[in-house]
């Protein structure tokens, strides 16, 4: 019996399976995009599904940010009930509903800019030096409490 070499099979799955997760991003980031900019109500209301989409990734988001303050909602002016309510309906929605959402989406956006900047975001350079100088002497295979005994 001959050896069969799946190698070239499992190459171009992968690559198939990388063209197909990179569209998919894609998409995905096209219509996370949408909702921030001014839509008309053509485009609005027209994709039902692009609606609920961009209002469930407007949703997460303001999940992540509540994750560090825990007022959020507060602060911003926002009835979570309503937002969910909001979520779990997309097709009742109205004009009037989704500019408030646009609105609310604005205040979001000052927010995490805010948020960034009082937390100050590091860059990987400055974390590697930090992790450097703090590992410059570090012995292996050694507990940091314990110490030399020469």
């Amino acid at each position: 019996m001959t050896k069969i070499n799946f190698q070239k099979v499992e190459q171009a799955l992968e690559e198939g399976f990388r063209k197909f997760g990179i569209k998919q991003l894609l998409y995905l980031a096209d219509l996370s995009n949408s909702f921030g900019e001014e839509m008309t109500k053509k485009n609005a209301f027209d994709d039902q599904e692009t609606k609920a989409l961009s209002l469930h990734t407007f949703y997460r988001n303001l999940q992540i940010l509540k994750k560090k303050d825990s007022k959020l909602f507060e602060k911003l002016g926002i009835d979570q009930d309503k937002m969910k309510h909001l979520i779990e309906h997309p097709n009742e929605i109205t004009e009037k509903e989704w500019e408030q959402m646009n609105e609310i989406r604005k205040k979001v956006e000052l927010y995490r800019k805010e948020l960034q900047s009082k937390i100050g975001k590091t860059s990987d350079e400055d974390l590697i030096k930090s992790q450097r100088k703090k590992q410059k002497d570090r012995r292996f295979n050694i507990k940091d409490e314990w110490l030399p005994l020469h």
